[in-house]
């Protein structure tokens, strides 16, 4: 017990340094949002409050963060618009940070309950970053250095928001730690942190964890592929072929599993599809009309939102790719989830191509790069330390030289 909590000293004062830094920020000028009032509303009615009530509490939350309490009240004297029921219809099936944030909502209040519950997410994402960079192999410095990227880049700041970003990002982890353990020979437990991460991700947001479990399985079907057609000379130490390939078929088959449950569970219920979500983007949140060439209106908002993203973003988009490439070549185990979290924060910008959220939507493409960074400068540490005179040949297999670790390739 002591010695676990001995080597976690490091990692959960980095946390709480660092997510006491953004939410210090976000405290001062914080301002519940849009979604922030919908989801304080929500925990209201699951504490057993009527509608009606809830949304009040909820406007008064929502009214007491801005400058001006009797003016703000006095605009939304029901609630805060727009209200439309296709637009509420859309949180309404959102349940997973609603019924989280309920309990802290009942005793401390809606403003400081949702603070409080974003703090302790976010630096709990910092803390399973560390695990999961442990777990892959890296040694205690990188993995502390890619939990301090991932707490200081955007994930650090928008998890400290009142908003479910900051439960899906521990979800994402989760899921991150259950494939590397699956891909370690660790089955049942890898399968279980897996699709538990999964199962509370659906429940936040069903289209993030649907596009995560299909992007997680077709880049686990990749290196499946490639472990079939090229045996790494690297790896031929410490594991066969035929079980390392059965690995990332155990871990395709478990995330194409997952997708088609989520997908299949989403249409049975009628659940927002991702037509109802791009009509929201266009008729900003149903106010207009609906668009009846939505294919056309979105491919329109796109051919504005990348080039300015490219714009503001491109030494982001030159690491991330520098990252995927490090885990491709060095950290293979942790490519599934890199690759899935990339390209599930870019799918939703692709989905909302929105200026006015340039810097929120992708946020999780921040994943890939926090895992990546520590990877990177271990690789370069590695190749420096074995080109000295006199130094012996450093081979890559620095993850797998404790004696009872297993085999993550």
């Amino acid at each position: 017990m002591m010695s676990t909590a001995r080597r976690l000293a490091a990692p959960l004062l980095l946390a709480l340094l660092l997510t006491g830094f953004h939410s210090t920020n976000a405290q001062q000028s914080w301002g519940f949002n849009n979604d922030s009032y919908r989801y304080s509303r929500a925990a209201f009615e699951l504490l057993g409050l009527p509608r009606q009530e809830a949304q009040l509490k909820s406007r008064d939350a929502y009214c007491a963060s801005r400058p001006d309490l009797t003016a703000c009240l006095a605009a939304n004297p029901r609630g805060i618009e727009p209200d439309h029921p296709r637009y509420e219809r859309i949180f309404d099936t959102r349940p997973g940070y609603p019924l989280l944030a309920a309990p802290f909502i009942a005793v401390f209040g809606a403003l400081k309950g949702l603070w409080m519950l974003s703090f302790l997410l976010t630096a709990a994402s910092g803390l399973l970053t560390y695990t999961l960079l442990r777990v892959s192999g890296l040694s205690r410095l990188p993995s502390l250095a890619g939990e301090a990227v991932l707490l200081t880049g955007g994930l650090g700041y928008w998890g400290t928001r009142a908003l479910a970003d900051s439960l899906v990002t521990p979800c994402l982890l989760l899921c991150g730690i259950g494939s590397v353990y699956v891909l370690a020979g660790r089955r049942k437990a890898g399968l279980g942190m897996l699709l538990g991460g999964l199962l509370v991700l659906a429940l936040t947001k069903y289209s993030t964890a649907l596009l995560l479990a299909v992007t997680l399985a077709a880049a686990s079907a990749l290196y499946a592929w490639r472990t079939a057609r090229h045996v790494p000379r690297r790896f031929a130490l410490t594991t066969r072929t035929s079980e390392r390939h059965r690995a990332w078929t155990a871990l395709t088959l478990a995330s194409a599993g997952a997708a088609l449950w989520i997908g299949a569970v989403t249409a049975l219920l009628g659940l927002p599809a991702a037509s109802e979500t791009v009509q929201d983007t266009l008729t900003r949140h149903f106010i207009r009309p609906d668009v009846p060439d939505p294919v056309r209106g979105i491919l329109t908002l796109e051919v504005t939102y990348w080039p300015t993203w490219f714009h503001y973003n491109v030494g982001f988009a030159l690491l991330l790719g520098l990252c995927l490439w490090t885990l491709w070549h060095h950290r293979p185990q942790l490519l599934p989830i890199a690759l899935a979290t990339g390209l599930t924060g870019l799918g939703t910008a692709f989905a909302h191509p929105l200026l006015e959220e340039l810097d929120r939507l992708w946020v999780v493409a921040w994943v890939p790069v926090a895992l990546g960074v520590p990877v990177l400068v271990q690789a370069l540490s590695t190749r420096s330390t074995a080109s000295l005179p006199g130094a012996r040949p450093a081979q890559d297999l620095s993850g797998y030289r404790r004696s009872r670790r297993p085999s993550l390739s």
